[in-house]
Formats: C-alpha cells, sequence, structure tokens
C-alpha cells in the first residue's frame, strides 16, 4: 500500500509539472529573463553554459524525465489498485459463499418446521 501511494503522489506530481518546463522556455527565452541562481546552476552543471541552447536542453529533458517518472507511476498506480480491488473481492466472494454455506446447513439440519418439499430441495442444493 505504501508503494501505491507513492505512485499516486508521483502521478500528482508529474500532472503538477507538466506545465513547468514550457514556462522555462517562454520566461527564460522568449522574454529574455534570467534563470534564478539554483536552476541556472543546474542547467550549467548538466549541459554547459548558460545559454539558449542549455536552456531548451534542459527544458526537453525536464519533459522527458516528467513524462516517464509520470508513466511509471501511473502505471504502478493503476497495477496495484486493481491487484488491491481483485483482493477485496475474493475475500468478499470467499465470505459470502461460507456464509452461505453455514445458512444451508442450519436451515437442512431444522427439525420439526421443514416440510419434505423443503428438505429435498435442501439435499438437492449443491454449491
Amino acid at each position: 500500500m505504501t508503494i501505491a501511494l507513492v505512485a499516486v503522489l508521483g502521478e500528482t506530481l508529474t500532472d503538477l509539472l507538466e506545465p513547468w518546463p514550457i514556462k522555462i522556455v517562454v520566461d527564460n527565452i522568449l522574454q529574455s529573463k534570467e534563470l534564478p541562481p539554483l536552476l541556472g546552476g543546474i542547467v550549467t552543471g548538466l549541459f554547459g553554459l548558460n545559454n539558449t541552447d542549455a536552456i531548451v536542453n534542459f527544458a526537453v529533458a525536464a519533459v522527458a524525465f516528467i513524462a516517464i517518472v509520470g508513466a511509471l507511476s501511473s502505471h504502478f498506480e493503476k497495477y496495484l489498485t486493481t491487484s488491491v480491488s481483485q483482493w477485496v473481492a475474493h475475500d468478499l466472494r470467499r465470505t459470502l459463499y461460507h456464509h452461505i454455506q453455514l445458512s444451508r446447513q442450519s436451515i437442512c439440519r431444522q427439525q420439526g418446521g421443514l416440510a419434505q418439499w423443503e428438505a429435498r430441495k435442501c439435499r438437492a442444493i449443491r454449491f
């Protein structure tokens, strides 16, 4: 369940981060604003000089990274929630089957109130 929670949080985070690379391109290339110092250091460290090409390369890498993390998170979230729902359905079926078996045995064991045709029906029921 912890992995499912992490997957849901990862999917949510990537959904929130999707427009961020476009903001970087619009603000820092089209409007010629300077990158914040922290982001400028990351771009310089990964792609060399802090110029237009490096910013575009960083934005493309960010889009790819966000898409990959989002896809993996979505896959694990769907897989784990499907697995959990199947486990719950299986447990409910087992519990219901057990309850039906106990009810059938209880009805068939009752003496006195059952008519003969009800007794034959109890013997005919097969689970």
